[in-house]
């Protein structure tokens, strides 16, 4: 009985999405891209959004890795709600946020070394009377449970040291799928 109530579900599915009238075209370009000092960079292996809730506290994270190699270049990016209760939607996120924080690294695999963007990065230059040129800004355009949408840029800087190497993050793009 379980394998005929599965058939008709599956039937109706079928049905459903082969409707003219209930018929949508999904764009499945997922990407994750930027240039990173002028060069142009995919993140698109394992790439992926999630939003979690821990005991309240949400975060709408995303991310991908450049290669599938050992050496391979990772960029993530997370937004944090400061309040609990109060889910990250959609809007325009910068690294000295109140309501919601903005983290982010972009991982150099080959050379070991890490590139620290977001609220951190503001604190320690606010700490050290420094400026950050291009601050980290991540603008969700679109979001609902199927995916994420927008576009990002900023200073990144080495191993979280203000004085340390920067590398700049232009022209960010992405269009992931949430994963659930």
């Amino acid at each position: 009985m379980k394998k005929v109530y599965l058939a008709i579900i599956l039937i109706c599915c079928f049905l459903v999405s082969c409707s003219k009238e209930e018929s949508i075209v999904e764009d499945t370009n997922y990407h994750l891209s930027c240039s990173i000092d002028g060069v142009a960079m995919t993140f698109n292996v394992n790439s992926g959004a999630v939003e979690l809730n821990d005991n309240g506290s949400w975060l709408l994270g995303f991310g991908g890795i450049n290669a599938d190699s050992a050496n391979a270049a990772t960029l993530a990016i997370g937004i944090y709600a400061t309040q609990p209760g109060i889910k990250v939607p959609a809007g325009t996120y910068t690294d000295n946020g109140t309501s919601f924080q903005l983290m982010s690294t972009f991982s150099d695999v080959f050379n070991q070394v890490d590139y620290n963007a977001g609220q951190e990065m503001y604190n320690i230059a606010q700490d050290a009377g420094a400026t950050i040129a291009n601050h980290l800004q991540v603008q969700v355009t679109e979001l609902n449970d199927k995916f994420i949408r927008g576009n990002f840029s900023g200073d990144y800087y080495e191993s979280s040291e203000i004085e340390g190497s920067i590398k700049r993050i232009t022209n960010g793009d992405f269009y992931l799928l949430i994963q659930q």
